[in-house]
């Protein structure tokens, strides 16, 4: 016997519409297609609904400076599926290393080419202006890269004003080998870094799951402790002028931006 469906009745004139702009603030990330970390390191602040994240993705590969360029060159259209023409207060780039080798200033005009005029922030850019707020000048590194990496992280920090006294790696080229090295193998790489000659420990790479540990070691070290992620949500929030204070995550989420 055939089932005969109800018909449904339009309700149209009982719509009701608003702006869009519930959100106290909306956050656009572009983050790398293999990196397991980032997102959840959005959540773990625990802001509530009112502050929205919006994840496009590139494609990406081994981390070697030819596939960071090529990596680079999809921020354009990886921007485009943000949210199109609707609000976005900040777009964020969530990789360290591609930030370095393709530039932030080619980053940010690959982004405001789809995206005039919004601001733009990239982990690396996120830390050295988080690192001016906290008067760090000198810092210890870890970081997950291949030495050629390294190196370029390092020249950029130093062409920016910031000497990288000491530097460990855990030397991988597989991204998501790089979302899978534990928070404790990440602690006990910290502890070991030369800390008497810097003001400030610096973990790179938003794939290392560094960010839920900041507290603990920076009440270990007694100096600041900033992670990738960290940095670059503390700079996102505060360009789209959330100036909140967020406890359990270290100094830097308890900082302004001015």
């Amino acid at each position: 016997m055939a089932t005969t469906l109800p018909r449904a009745r339009s309700i149209a004139t009982a719509a009701r519409f608003d702006d869009g702009t519930g959100t106290r603030a909306r956050i656009g990330l572009i983050a790398l297609a293999g990196d397991a970390t980032v997102e959840q390191d959005f959540r773990s602040l625990g802001l509530g609904a009112d502050i929205g994240l919006y994840v496009s993705r590139v494609p990406s590969l081994a981390v070697t400076v030819e596939n960071l360029l090529m990596t680079a060159k999809g921020l354009g259209g990886a921007t485009a599926l943000l949210l199109p023409d609707q609000r976005l207060d900040v777009v964020a780039y969530a990789c360290t290393s591609g930030a370095v080798i393709a530039g932030d200033d080619n980053v940010a005009t690959a982004i405001r080419a789809v995206r005039p005029g919004i601001p733009v922030t990239t982990p690396i850019g996120a830390a050295l202006v988080g690192l001016a707020r906290l008067g760090a000048r000198r810092v210890a590194m870890l970081t997950p890269y291949v030495e050629e990496i390294n190196a370029s992280v390092v020249r950029h920090m130093a062409a920016k004003g910031v000497d990288v006294v000491d530097i460990a790696t855990f030397d991988l080229l597989a991204e998501d080998d790089m979302a899978r090295v534990t928070q404790d193998a990440i602690v006990e790489a910290v502890a070991g870094l030369d800390h008497a000659r810097a003001d400030a420990v610096f973990v790179s790479c938003t794939a290392l799951r560094a960010m839920g540990a900041i507290e603990r070691l920076e009440a270990r070290l007694g100096k600041p402790v900033l992670s990738s992620n960290l940095a670059l949500y503390w700079h996102a929030l505060r360009l789209a002028g959330i100036d909140l204070a967020i406890p359990g995550f270290g100094r830097l989420m308890r900082t302004g931006l001015a």
